[in-house]
Formats: structure tokens, C-alpha cells, sequence
């Protein structure tokens, strides 16, 4: 934790595990976070302070490194949060060279209480459509009601930035990317979007980022927020 300012550095967890991905809830008292301290990565929450941490879910991970829970986000009234999960693998067509089949994994995203509890699957695995790479990974946001997410699969360079229900329905896409866009955020109020856009510079590939209205879909009025010869 550190204020905007730059001073009173200081750390707040303190535990033997990996932990990162930190998401504050709305009225800044509490902080949701990933961990792997009991041996997968859950998704825990804690007071602002560091203090009374807590391990919301409990999936066993069948000892693969790329099983678990990630990417923690709030819902806008704070009792709620989003989170991405794998839990399902097959094997692909793909084959590592020694005769094996490389293991496709299926992201899913879920949504549970902050106490634990009502912990349900809202973009479910699906055989024919959903096969997704484990480096990959989505960034959820709410909208402002609370509703809606919006989220970046990984197959984000076809589909876009897309949005749906939280009970799963109302599936659509929301912002299109191109070839070269990276990392993104949307606004709390959903009316701007922030892209991570790559870009030639002289001789060199470097990233900047660029800000939209999110009704710009085809990006007519975008602005270079950084706008220097270093990748931001």
C-alpha cells in the first residue's frame, strides 16, 4: 500500500505464498487479492490495513499449477466480487514434440458474496466454443448498477471487449480491438475505455495509451493520453 503521493510505503500482506491482483471494494475499507498460500491460487479479501484476512473460495486445484481462482473485481455496492476460475482441461490438437498432446484450459468466470457464501459459475465452460490458453486472462469490470460485467477474453483480438448480464445472459460485445491493443480499463461510469495500443515509433514497437468513448467504435476520436517515444 502506498499513498498517491508516493509516501507511506508499506506492506500488508505478509504470508509464504505468491499474492497479487489486489482490488479495492468501493468505499476503500477492504481489499480482495489472490493468494496461493494454501497450495492453489483462491481469491481472499482482507481489511485496507492488512489486517483480518480472510480465504473466500475453496477449489482444491488437483495440483496443477495452472488451476485456481484469479482477477478479483468488486461490484459496485461492495458485496459482491467477480472472479475468473480454471478448472477444466482437455487436450488440444497441438503436440509438444515428444508425442503428447499439449492441455488446453477453460477459464470460467464466477461471482460470490463477500462472506463466502452464493458462489456461482456466470460464464460457463462450453465445449465447442470456449477453449482458452492458461497464460491467458480476463479483466472483469461492473457497470455502474451493478448488472452488468465487462470483461476481455482471451481471444479478445476477435471478439472484441464484451459485456453480458451477471446471471450470464445478454451476451454482446461492448469495444472492438485491434491487432496490437493490449491491456485496458473502463471508467466506473462505463463511458470511457483506456487501451494499451502498440504502435511503430521510428524503428522501434512501443505501446501507448489511448483513450476512447466507449460508443467510439470506430475509433474517429481517440486521444494519446501518454503521448512519448518511451511504451507505456
Amino acid at each position: 500500500m502506498v499513498s498517491i503521493d508516493g509516501s507511506e510505503l508499506r506492506r500488508i500482506t505478509d504470508s509464504p505464498g505468491n499474492e497479487g491482483s489486489p482490488d479495492f471494494s468501493p468505499d476503500g475499507s477492504r481489499i480482495a487479492f489472490v493468494s496461493n498460500r494454501d497450495g492453489n491460487s483462491e481469491i481472499y479479501i482482507m481489511n485496507a490495513d492488512g489486517s483480518d484476512q480472510r480465504r473466500l473460495t475453496h477449489y482444491p486445484g488437483d495440483g496443477d499449477e495452472y488451476f485456481g481462482n484469479s482477477n478479483p473485481s468488486f461490484s459496485p455496492d461492495g458485496t459482491k466480487i467477480a472472479f475468473t476460475s480454471i478448472r477444466k482441461e482437455t487436450d488440444s490438437e497441438k503436440e509438444n514434440g515428444e508425442g503428447e498432446y499439449v492441455k488446453v484450459y477453460y477459464r470460467e468466470i464466477y461471482i460470490i458474496n463477500i462472506d463466502g457464501s452464493d458462489e456461482k459459475c456466470i460464464f460457463c465452460y462450453d465445449e465447442d466454443k470456449w477453449k482458452l490458453e492458461p497464460w491467458g486472462y480476463l479483466d472483469i469490470f461492473f457497470s455502474p448498477d451493478g448488472t452488468r460485467i465487462a470483461y476481455r477474453p482471451d481471444w479478445w483480438s476477435e471478439y472484441g471487449i464484451v459485456a453480458m448480464n451477471i446471471d450470464g445472459s445478454g451476451y454482446e460485445k461492448l469495444f472492438s480491438i485491434y491487432r496490437g491493443d493490449e491491456d485496458f480499463c473502463i471508467s466506473p461510469d462505463w463511458s470511457k475505455i483506456a487501451i494499451d495500443v502498440s504502435s511503430r515509433f521510428g524503428a522501434e514497437e512501443v505501446s501507448g495509451i489511448y483513450l476512447y468513448d466507449i460508443d467510439d467504435e470506430l475509433r474517429e476520436h481517440g486521444i494519446n493520453l501518454s503521448n512519448n517515444p518511451a511504451s507505456d
